[in-house]
């Protein structure tokens, strides 16, 4: 599971922001897991899948969670130290755990700016946490500063070339946006069949046409196979949720085609242009993305609402103002699943987790949590009919009164014990509550 903005500070001097991680039981059932409370009109024998509250005593597991990666660095800058005030992303790959570290709000100045934010590696349950290579600098940087501020995401994919195949992973970064790197923009790199060096695959380039001097994040990678010769089954697309940090021009949408044959690309060629920007032209404005999922219903995004001051005329006055759920319905072809209620009358702000499940029968749940309150929802589509979105579950029931002003979900994740495990747990990673971040 990646458990992403999952602030607990290290060694750094910065208070500590710590997850609060709630198991729902998703059930083929209407009372999966014992419950007798049916929700939306289902009732007995109805196969739709529903939450039905925390995990029983009995699902839970007598292992107690032990500290695994932990920050090393100190105010003496030891050499080859681990870093980050944040792990942001987490990946298992080739038999190996990846870390990605962050920077944020780093107050030694041993660590950063100088240091880059990190990718580090556990090659077994019993070892130790090492670092791999540094992610590669850029001269756009001032001296004795580094380019990358942030690992957002880790994501590892195959890919059928000639006969073999090939496996990469892959990290998308947010460029150092501390003034110290005017103009540079975020990139995904991989790291080579070696585990030697981290390659950016030339996506910055792009990114530059597109935003200029505007400092930039890739916040998540996906792949996707979509059926087409450019992204065939055994050959999936590479995807980059885009975000600027600024400015005027909305999130975007990358593809980029495998390729390591191509002597004008870096193993990936991206698109001339993005599939898609949240401008209110192409898409409903936004701020930000801040979540993405790809399986086998599809590919998907969410997004932060853009604040009602930005929603000009140019927008779409009608969609703007209001956090959605994106989805892939064709190459270049986007469109929203959900919209949610303008923020302005009381609707949520973000779409901040996103999972799906499929079912025996073909039939598939999609998922998604949005803050800040934490409102779990769910659309059911059977036979080839997507239902209606069905707000099952808000976090503040399972919390103190206290927690239910302010508490943000990150993540959702469907937890399956074994493939045969027909009635898989829905977990739910979100910021502890408080009225700011600070005081979570």
């Amino acid at each position: 599971m990646a458990i992403t903005k999952g602030r607990c500070g290290g060694r750094s001097g910065v208070q500590g922001l710590c997850l609060t991680v709630l198991v729902l039981a998703i059930g083929l059932s209407a009372c999966a897991g014992g419950g007798t409370a049916q929700q939306d009109g289902a009732g007995k024998g109805d196969t739709r899948p529903t939450v039905v509250g925390p995990s029983r005593p009995d699902q839970q597991s007598e292992v107690q969670p032990v500290v695994s990666y932990a920050p090393t660095c100190t105010s003496a800058g030891e050499r080859g130290c681990l870093s980050g005030t944040e792990v942001q992303a987490l990946e298992a790959f080739d038999g190996k755990l990846y870390a990605g570290t962050t920077n944020w709000e780093e107050t030694l100045a041993t660590v950063w700016p100088r240091t880059s934010a990190q990718i580090n590696v556990l090659a077994s349950q019993d070892g130790t946490w090492q670092r791999t290579p540094g992610l590669p600098g850029s001269p756009k940087c001032a001296p004795g500063n580094a380019p990358w501020e942030q690992v957002n995401d880790l994501h590892g994919a195959k890919f059928a070339w000639q006969g073999t195949t090939a496996k990469r992973l892959f990290a998308g970064v947010l460029a150092n946006e501390d003034g110290a790197c005017p103009g540079l923009q975020a990139s995904v790199f991989y790291l080579d069949e070696r585990g030697r060096k981290w390659i950016n695959t030339g996506l910055d380039t792009r990114l530059e046409e597109t935003y200029g001097a505007v400092n930039s994040e890739v916040r998540y990678v996906e792949t996707l196979s979509d059926g087409t010769t450019d992204c065939p089954a055994d050959r999936p697309c590479v995807f980059a949720f885009v975000g600027p940090r600024s400015g005027t021009i909305g999130p975007s949408v990358w593809r980029g085609i495998y390729d390591p044959a191509d002597a004008t690309c870096d193993l990936i060629c991206w698109d001339s242009g993005p599939e898609l920007v949240m401008d209110g032209i192409h898409g409903p404005p936004a701020a930000r993305i801040v979540s993405s999922a790809t399986g086998e219903t599809g590919l998907y995004f969410g997004t932060t609402a853009l604040g009602l001051g930005r929603c000009g005329a140019e927008n779409k006055r009608e969609e703007c103002n209001r956090a959605a759920l994106m989805e892939r319905v064709g190459p270049q072809a986007w469109k929203p699943v959900w919209l949610g209620s303008p923020v302005r009358d009381g609707g949520p702000d973000q779409v901040r987790g996103i999972a799906s499940w499929e079912y025996g029968d073909g039939a598939h749940s999609l998922w998604f949590v949005t803050g800040p309150v934490g409102t779990v929802y769910r659309i059911d589509t059977t036979g080839g009919t997507r239902s209606a979105p069905v707000a099952e579950r808000t976090l503040g029931e399972f919390l103190p009164e206290s927690c239910n002003a302010r508490m943000l979900p990150y993540q959702l994740y469907v937890h399956q014990r074994g493939s045969t495990d027909r009635n898989p747990e829905i977990l739910v990673a979100s910021e502890a509550c408080g009225s700011t971040p600070r005081v979570s």
